[in-house]
This record gives structure tokens, sequence and C-alpha cells, in this order.
């Protein structure tokens, strides 16, 4: 099984329907998938002088975005498969050595879609900073809701002005941020907060 197999599959509970060998080839297709995307950012590096093989380092990444354009079904099968396996499976993954701070670092830039599992990247990369880049989707913003006291006031200010311009974008178009409701959430708790911050 692939990843892109697993992503087009039907069946709700993805994690408690497949064989061990079809884990197995569901694994072998993750080192796949990172094999090509590392590949796709050393290209990027050397095709912008850089270095070292880094995702950080690079402007514009045209060659690793189009890799994950070119295997978009297989970047959103690992966002499933993200959100159906946790515990052990992560211990496997990062033995594994898989370029999950790379792939946080590109998926988080570019806002690409990752099947509602942003916040598993901030779990395995361990890069919650990288929330603030993305606090209007519903799975970052309670990523962000539960981890709260890890985020400074600086972090919070960033995040708090990126909800503020939702804000503005839903209401332009007829909704409210209550719309939303997680967001909206967060909006409210930390502007709770930055009041309390403020009058020290």
């Amino acid at each position: 099984m692939t990843l892109v197999q697993y992503y087009h599959a039907e069946d709700a509970n993805k994690s408690n329907i497949y064989a061990p060998e079809e884990l197995a080839g569901l694994r072998a297709s993750i080192k796949e998938f990172f094999d090509g995307f590392d590949e796709a950012v050393k290209q990027d590096c050397e095709a912008e002088g850089r270095p070292l093989a880094s995702a950080f380092l690079l402007n514009d990444a045209y060659i690793t975005k189009a890799y994950l354009t070119k295997n978009r079904d297989a970047l959103l099968g690992l966002g499933q498969y993200l959100l159906d396996f946790r515990g052990f499976n992560d211990e496997i993954l990062k033995e594994a050595n898989f370029n999950f701070i790379g792939l946080t670092h590109i998926v988080f830039t570019y806002e690409y879609a990752f099947n509602e599992a942003h916040f598993r990247l901030l779990e395995l990369s361990e890069r919650r900073h990288y929330a603030t880049l993305l606090p209007y989707k519903d799975n970052v913003a309670e990523f962000i809701l539960t981890h709260l006291d890890e985020f400074n006031e600086n972090e919070l200010k960033v995040i708090f002005n990126e909800l503020k311009e939702m804000k503005k974008k839903v209401e332009k178009n007829g909704f409210k941020l209550e719309d939303y409701t997680t967001p909206y959430l967060l909006y409210k708790v930390i502007n709770r907060r930055l009041s309390v911050f403020n009058k020290w």
C-alpha cells in the first residue's frame, strides 16, 4: 500500500483495517516520499547556491514546491497516516530520522494542505513556533490553545495579529469570526492574555 492509496481509501477508521504487510508497504512509501522530498530540497539548495541542503535556507523552493504539488495525494496521505497512527508510531517515525523539521517548514511557510494534520507536524518536528504562521487553521488553533503556556508574549502577539487579519477578511465577506469556532476562541483567549500582559 502506498500513501496515495491510503489517502484514497474509503474506510473511515484506516488505522484498524490493514494487515502488517500492508502497513510495511505504507511505511516504505513514507520513506520514498521523504527521500524524494530531501532530494528536491537538495536540488533547490544547489540551484540557489546554498552550501548545505536545508529547507530553512531556501528563498523560493521551486523544486521542492513542485515536488509537493506533484505528490499532493501522497502528502495528504501522510497527513491522514499521522492522524490515524500516534503514540508508539511517532517513536518509529522519529527513529527513522525523517525530515519532519524541513517538511514542517515548507508546509507551514507555503500553506500546503495537510489533511487537517498540521498539528501533527508540530508535534513530530517539535517546532511549535511554526504554529504562529497558520493559527487560523482549526487544528493549529487547537494545538495553540492546548500549549498556550509554551508561547511567549511576542509569539502570542504574532498569532493575535494573524487572527485579526482573518477577522477583517471574513467580515469583509459577510461572516463573523465567531463562525470559526476554534480560531475565535483562540482570539478571545489571547486577547485576554495580552490585556493582562499589557497591565504590567
